[in-house]
């Protein structure tokens, strides 16, 4: 693997990657010993594990099928009811569809639409001035 990203530096040339804990490994544990060998199933063990899949199969799509129902069981109780609320009062029919941008705690923090503004001072952290601290490789 080293060797393998030693070849793509050179073939890059300049070499940017950052070095990584994760590719150090001790060798003695990608031997051969340590590699589970495949089981040797049976025709009747690999009958009886694909019955149980097909019937867990089976199983899920059923409580899939139920949850869906009742979802549309509740939608469709939830429009006649707004349904008799607006025969009843239409104001409180306009109040009861209202949305309510307060529900849920919403903060949405995504690109602008203009470019950065050239010296602008990075916000300020909540302990006080910002200091990077990111390792640079080169």
């Amino acid at each position: 693997m080293v060797k393998r990203l030693l070849k793509v530096q050179h073939k890059l040339g300049e070499p940017d990657l950052k070095p990584v804990e994760e590719f150090m490994y001790d060798p003695r544990i990608l031997t051969e010993a340590r590699k589970r060998p495949d089981p040797n199933l049976t025709f009747e063990e690999e009958e009886r594990r694909a019955l149980l899949q097909k019937k867990w199969n089976k199983y899920r799509a059923a409580i899939h099928a139920e949850e869906t129902h009742q979802i549309e069981t509740a939608k469709q109780s939830q429009q006649r009811a707004l349904e008799e609320l607006r025969a009843e009062s239409e104001e409180l029919y306009q109040k009861a569809v209202e949305k309510d941008f307060f529900l849920f705690p919403l903060d949405i923090k995504g690109p602008t639409c203009t470019p950065p503004i050239k010296g602008y001072k990075e916000r300020l952290s909540l302990d006080g001035e910002y200091v990077d601290k990111t390792k640079q490789f080169k």
